[in-house]
């Protein structure tokens, strides 16, 4: 494990150590989720809670690492490719899967334990409620994401990394929420 991290020294000293012990989730696996799981793997994290309710389909084969036409036809749970994905890059992870909302899931040990939640969400209120949980179990919730817009003259896309630290600023507090944004949502 030393070696497979040797340029990450910045992380930190006891870094090897974290990722054997730290379970990490992971709730919405489309789109950044994905990109996020397997970017864990190759770190190296060993302990995973992995939560996203949805089936593979077709509309998602650019949103999906990992994926392939057979999860189409088999209708792979997403959490499945998930699992997949993470054993591939680290064949002896332990990757619990929840084919469910995460608010399904609040009362699963596994998720409780969690240190950092990436989440993957579509929309405002799930992001609040999910913040919300974070901070009352003293989770850090990091929020990634990505929207489209149109102009006047063409479709452009943004992105957002946030991060929702127990001890520090929330989402409405940094003005990544706002009431406006879930009203009209």
């Amino acid at each position: 494990m030393k070696e497979r991290n040797s340029r990450q020294s910045f992380l930190g000293e006891n870094f090897d150590d974290v990722m054997t012990t730290v379970r990490v989730g992971v709730v919405g696996y489309s789109g950044g989720g994905s990109h996020i799981g397997q970017s864990l793997a190759h770190y190296g994290f060993k302990n995973y809670f992995i939560c996203d309710p949805d089936i593979f389909e077709h509309s998602n084969i650019h949103r999906l690492i990992g994926s392939c036409d057979s999860d189409i036809e088999n209708k792979t749970p997403k959490v499945d490719i998930a699992e997949r994905v993470i054993k591939g890059i680290v064949p002896d992870a332990d990757v619990v899967k929840v084919k469910k909302k995460w608010q399904e899931c609040i009362d699963d040990q596994n998720f409780r334990e969690c240190r950092i939640i990436f989440a993957g969400l579509d929309d405002f209120a799930n992001r609040v409620q999910l913040e919300s949980f974070c901070r009352k179990n003293g989770i850090i919730l990091i929020d990634i994401g990505m929207s489209v817009k149109k102009s006047t003259q063409s479709y452009f896309s943004m992105g957002q990394v946030v991060l929702s630290h127990p001890e520090g600023p929330c989402f409405k507090c940094l003005d990544f929420i706002t009431d406006r944004e879930l009203e009209i949502e």
